[in-house]
């Protein structure tokens, strides 16, 4: 539905449309079923106390008032059922949704109808009779539940607990489902539509296609279990290589095998196999076996599948449109990747947030930069850093160039830092605030680029550059650093039109600070990504530096142990 039903506004044109639908009875099928099968399904939907119905000793999901507003705007006629039996589309949902596992789903989250009710409706359609319409109404809403439930999760995703939806957020969507469902039944190739549903970002197809291959290895009995041995190292025989070699080979990451090769020698393939299980799984790739590789190694199939499933999932969060341009920054990988299309033309290591200073996942417009920007210090980072550090050492205030303002309905109003009592000053009702000058010695570097969101997050500069060569890269306040921020700056001014490279770099040799407002604004996605299919189709996986995939994995196991309420009386 295009607009919400619940909107006062819309209550003049939803009336004038129901009495056009009474007398043309156009569309959808309106008008051609028996009008005591509607009142059956009215009967249903219209509680005494509007709570969610409860069909079959089942609880529907949906909102009720979307369904009670959605069977109204059709005049209660049934979407799945036709001249007393069923319509096609209910054997291609019932496909669909037994399948929902090569999503990474769950299928019994979808199976609103029970065995022994199925079996009663085959019961009337192998007699060749009609199916009384209490059952086809019990069947109507049961069905339509289940496809609103699936095409959430399938849309939206199972739990979001990076980008938050409320209630009114959740009928939006609800409501935009059944209005989509309604046209694709007028407008045919329902099973196509419904595949639609999904995400359209290649990545989603790639990681599901590995989903299935892993699923594969699991039914033929996993991969093998590598046993320690400290003195394991190339040029060596060993039973254990040969295990290895079978371990390596299950994953796809050992090359170059041939009939000839000596299964218990860590020869030159074994060992390049092992540095490219490394690599892909974020550890250092130096083609031994030490004890980090060995777990990795032994991690059963299943629990490198729920990584995967914890990872669609996670796309599935993501907007359905990314943007033509947009920067996407990883933060288990460190890393950040512009793009165009579907092509990375620049890539760079990336500094996140250290512990308690976690850095978001959230979309955003990339809307200006900013050359020699100053840094005006959160009062966490005031109170917990910089003033204990000025206490400790008088002569910090000038070596980093900070600048005291108090004041605010009329403007700031600097301070010297001489006419502060700095005697009778503690961290954590400290009044001024501070703002580091433009410099050297400014950790925003030489250039910033901002996205106004919630979360005062940006990408910037940064003058300790030695930092990007250490693999583990967790050291900033929740802002990301960058490691080629000209490069950065200097594609997007050049791509919005404005400035070259040579003109950035003479802004920027200025000291001066500016604002640079972009004519089109470039999509941010800050994302969480513990696994992913690369451009070579490989599959990578990175440590979970936040524990993100333990939360998220409880959230979901949470929600499955609460679907199944105990039947109704």
């Amino acid at each position: 539905m295009k607009t919400s039903l619940r909107n006062p506004i819309t209550v003049p044109i939803f009336i004038a449309l129901l009495i056009f639908l009474l007398v043309s009875f156009k569309g959808s099928g309106v008008g051609e079923e028996s009008g005591s099968l509607c009142r059956e399904i009215e009967r249903r939907l219209v509680t005494a106390d509007g709570s969610p119905p409860v069909i079959q000793g089942k609880r529907l999901q949906t909102d009720p008032e979307v369904l009670r507003c959605f069977y109204a705007w059709r005049l209660y006629q049934p979407l799945w059922a036709g001249g007393g039996r069923l319509l096609p589309q209910v054997s291609e949902l019932l496909a669909t949704l037994n399948r929902a596992a090569e999503e990474g789903l769950r299928p019994e989250e979808y199976q609103r109808v029970s065995e022994g009710f199925w079996q009663s409706i085959d019961a009337f359609r192998q007699e060749g009779t009609e199916v009384p319409e209490e059952l086809l109404a019990d069947l109507e809403l049961l069905l339509t539940d289940a496809f609103v439930s699936y095409g959430h999760d399938l849309s939206y995703g199972r739990v979001n607990t990076e980008w938050g939806c409320d209630a009114d957020c959740l009928i939006q969507r609800q409501e935009c489902l059944l209005g989509s469902l309604e046209e694709a039944f007028d407008g045919g190739g329902f099973a196509e539509w419904l595949r639609d549903l999904a995400p359209r970002d290649p990545a989603y197809g790639k990681l599901k296609e590995r989903l299935a291959r892993h699923r594969r290895i699991a039914e033929q009995g996993g991969w093998p279990t590598v046993a320690p041995d400290g003195n394991l190292k190339r040029g060596r025989r060993h039973a254990v290589v040969q295990t290895l070699r079978e371990r390596l080979r299950l994953s796809g990451d050992l090359a170059g095998e041939t009939l000839g090769n000596d299964g218990m020698l860590f020869d030159r393939a074994v060992a390049a196999g092992l540095r490219r299980f490394q690599k892909r799984h974020g550890l250092k790739p130096r083609g031994a076996l030490n004890s980090e590789t060995l777990q990795h190694l032994n991690l059963p199939v299943e629990d490198e599948i729920r990584l995967i499933q914890l990872n669609l999932e996670r796309l599935r969060w993501l907007p359905r449109d990314m943007g033509p341009v947009r920067v996407m920054i990883n933060i288990p990988d460190y890393s950040l990747a512009l793009i165009e299309g579907q092509r990375s033309v620049l890539s760079m290591k990336v500094i996140i947030g250290r512990p308690l200073w976690n850095t978001p996942s959230f979309s955003a417009q990339m809307k200006y930069l900013e050359t020699n920007p100053v840094w005006r210090i959160p009062p966490s980072i005031v109170k917990e850093e910089i003033v204990p550090a000025i206490l400790r050492d008088p002569d910090y205030i000038t070596r980093k160039n900070l600048k005291f303002f108090v004041g605010r309905r009329n403007g700031p109003q600097e301070v010297s830092p001489d006419k502060i009592d700095w005697t009778k000053i503690q961290p954590e009702s400290f009044p001024y605030q501070i703002i580091q000058a433009a410099g050297p010695a400014n950790p925003m570097g030489r250039v910033k680029f901002m996205f106004p969101n919630e979360e005062n997050v940006y990408l910037h500069d940064t003058p300790s550059t030695s930092l990007f060569k250490r693999q583990k890269r967790i050291f900033s306040h929740g802002c990301i650093r960058i490691e080629k921020p000209i490069d950065l700056a200097a594609y997007i001014l050049e791509r919005d039109g404005q400035w070259s490279r040579e003109k950035l770099m003479a802004e920027i040799n200025k000291g001066k600070t500016r604002k640079i407002i972009l004519r089109e604004p470039v999509n941010v996605h800050i994302v969480y990504f513990t696994a992913w299919v690369d451009d070579d189709g490989v599959l990578q996986t990175r440590p979970d530096v936040y524990r993100s995939d333990w939360i998220l994995d409880l959230a979901l196991r949470e929600r499955e142990s609460l679907l199944f309420d105990p039947p109704f009386d």
